[in-house]
């Protein structure tokens, strides 16, 4: 079952990247999309198995917690500040 979802997953993300890449310059997104997603899944192979090693299950899971609930934190602050940005600049803030 999970590896259904990660398939589907996976080839979502595939199509969004496309879609959403400028027309002058797909390859130079999709380049950088497989690049920065490579260099995240070893950053944090190497960093969590690290944590292991050093400091035992626990200690990993709490860093993988809490790395999951700053990613969230960060997404909701881009968000919110994207949004505040996007109003200030058609003039209805003040």
């Amino acid at each position: 079952m999970f590896g259904v979802l990660f398939a589907i997953n996976s080839s979502l993300h595939g199509y969004l990247i496309v879609a959403f890449a400028r027309e002058d310059g797909v390859s130079l997104d999709v380049g950088f999309y497989l690049m920065a997603n490579a260099m995240g899944r070893l950053l944090g192979t190497v960093v969590s198995g690290w944590i292991y090693q050093a400091c035992g299950l626990s200690a990993c899971l709490a860093w993988s917690g809490g790395s999951f609930y700053s990613r969230r934190r960060c997404r909701w602050h881009c968000r919110v500040t994207k949004g505040m940005y996007q109003r200030l600049r058609d003039g209805e803030g003040s």
